[in-house]
């Protein structure tokens, strides 16, 4: 949420009152509102899930992870390493796409891209926080 707010007011403040190298910055901010958002969207969920799995390990040694491609109890490493892979991925499909969108109104596919990462992250993370009002917590 705090990522959109800044996002919003970078959007807000006038590219050509600030010359030299950072107006770029600024032009690329005021031009590309709505891939900003979907980066925003794509790195905070898995993060997000990362971080709810990383304190269930920390809090309880009856908790462990269900995704088949990490290990029952990942270190952090391996936990925000697999989100951060996962983010990478598609922030990369949604900047070809919309770079190379033969239309500016296909760029709007991003967010049928973005939705479902984002509930899917939504539920699983609720479902870690849930997961510790079940867990034994450690001694």
């Amino acid at each position: 949420m705090k990522v959109l707010l800044l996002l919003i007011l970078f959007a807000s403040v006038n590219p050509s009152a600030h010359a030299g190298p950072l107006g770029h910055v600024w032009h690329y901010v005021r031009t590309h509102k709505e891939l900003l958002a979907y980066d925003a969207v794509v790195i905070a969920g898995p993060m997000a899930d990362a971080a709810s799995t990383v304190h269930c390990m920390h809090y309880s040694p009856y908790c462990t992870e269900d995704n088949a491609d990490l290990p029952l109890r990942p270190t952090n490493a391996q936990a925000y390493a697999y989100a951060g892979g996962i983010s990478i991925g598609l922030i990369a499909v949604g900047h070809l796409v919309w770079h190379f969108a033969p239309h500016p109104a296909d760029r709007q596919i991003l967010i049928f891209i973005a939705t479902p990462v984002a509930i899917s992250d939504v539920i699983q993370t609720k479902a870690n926080v849930d997961a510790l009002s079940l867990l034994k917590p450690k001694e």
